[in-house]
């Protein structure tokens, strides 16, 4: 409903997460961990965001899961908004890379579109 009313949500969503991740750390392939990092890289500093917390985050969800593409993308986004540059494009390439997932074909198909306009965007290159 807008910026104030999501800055207003904030607490709550992390607390959420929280619980999440107590009950089940391996929900949606650590979703609750990836959530918390998205929230760290979109939350201004003066409500709690950090982008290298939400890195710290994320690179824990891809140590359960290592073929996670959203992960990946979130994680690369995190890597340029702190001028890592070279870590970004690895991770970006990567997820072009990926084997198909039988699981989450459709989702990962729509990360690796996202993945090459980033490159494209951040590189002027794309990676077949």
């Amino acid at each position: 409903r807008g910026f104030l009313k999501g800055l207003s949500l904030i607490e709550r969503i992390r607390a959420e997460m929280q619980t999440v991740i107590r009950l089940d750390p391996n929900y949606e392939e650590a979703g609750g961990l990836r959530i918390l990092a998205r929230l760290d890289y979109r939350a201004p500093f003066f409500k709690g965001g950090d982008k290298k917390r939400s890195i710290e985050l994320l690179k824990e969800a891809l140590k359960r899961y290592p073929h996670n593409s959203l992960t990946m993308l979130y994680l690369a986004d995190s890597y340029m908004a702190l001028g890592r540059r070279a870590q970004a494009r690895q991770q970006l390439e990567n997820i072009l890379n990926l084997c198909p997932d039988p699981l989450y074909g459709p989702e990962q198909e729509e990360n690796q579109a996202e993945a090459r306009a980033r490159l494209t965007r951040y590189f002027a290159s794309v990676n077949p």
